[in-house]
């Protein structure tokens, strides 16, 4: 996962919560963003949720380091409910 030329982190947040994995996060994120690596991460949580789950200095990273964009709109997989 380090060395690939783009990784797509999917969902943020959904993985099991324990210190463990937010620290290999942490540590993933931090070595691609020491390479030039192109990472996509994608979540459903608020800043003010992902600061709940993992570190400050995780958040600092998100913030400091990625580019945020909002994508607001129906949720397509419950689109054929309705």
């Amino acid at each position: 996962m380090q060395d690939c030329d783009l990784l797509i982190i999917d969902d943020l947040g959904t993985e099991a919560p324990n210190k463990a994995s937010a620290a290999d996060i942490l540590h993933l994120i931090d070595l691609r963003l020491q390479f030039g690596r192109s990472t996509i991460i994608t979540t459903n949580l608020e800043l003010s949720a992902i600061g709940k789950l993992y570190t400050d200095r995780m958040v600092s990273r998100l913030l400091g380091s990625y580019r945020l964009m909002r994508f607001l709109g129906a949720d397509l997989r419950l689109a054929h409910l309705s």
